[in-house]
């Protein structure tokens, strides 16, 4: 009888500690949530291997780390208007990889070289599906992204390093229950709505910030 008593408490402490360590709450602020590296080069042909990526620097990066791809930018915009319509600055309809992203763990890791647990393109020709190696004019990141049981944004409110031309802008967590907000995520910066402003004057758009 006394053995199982001690059983029984020995159950009953370990359940409060594992409701104690679930229940623990991550209170996040800053711009310093993730970590990024520019991706000099997305190997992603060989639907039979997990891909990788060379990264401009490594260092912020391991094995077990989750990670999101995220490719930034590249989609063409027209440059002549062949049938007069006005065409000069509008989407040309060829993204290739801008705005496709992908969340991965890191498998392995060599020097700047990262390689994933899974593959980020799948198929061939039109039925190719998922991210391409990096083409003429496209940007990617790779973006550190940490999970939290449960976590609260603090009053100071979370925000991102400004974009730079290869890395930043970009606030990526996961959290599991709750996420509760008592200040902003923002990622806006003064730079976008000054670029915003000279492209559509280029283009002879309507401007819209919202």
């Amino acid at each position: 009888m006394l053995l199982r008593r001690k059983i029984y408490l020995t159950l009953i402490l370990l359940g409060l500690f594992l409701c104690k360590g679930y229940a623990q709450t991550a209170s996040i602020s800053g711009n310093d949530l993730n970590q990024y590296a520019s991706i000099e080069t997305i190997f992603a042909w060989d639907n039979n291997n997990a891909d990788s990526v060379l990264l401009d620097d490594a260092s912020d990066f391991f094995v077990g780390d989750t990670v999101m791809i995220y490719c930034v930018q590249g989609a063409e915009i027209e440059l002549t208007d062949i049938f007069g319509e006005d065409d000069i600055g509008r989407d040309a309809q060829n993204p290739r990889n801008t705005g496709k992203y992908a969340f991965l763990i890191i498998e392995e890791k060599a020097a700047n070289t990262v390689i994933f647990n899974t593959a980020v393109s799948k198929g061939a020709g039109i039925n190719f599906k998922g991210i391409k190696p990096l083409g003429p004019g496209e940007v990617a990141q790779l973006i550190k992204v940490r999970s939290f049981h449960r976590a609260i944004v603090e009053p100071a409110g979370v925000s991102a390093p400004e974009w730079n031309g290869s890395t930043g802008g970009v606030v990526a967590i996961f959290v599991r229950t709750v996420l509760e907000l008592n200040g902003d995520i923002d990622v806006t910066f003064p730079s976008d709505i000054e670029a915003t402003m000279k492209i559509q004057r280029s283009i002879k758009e309507p401007m819209s910030l919202w």
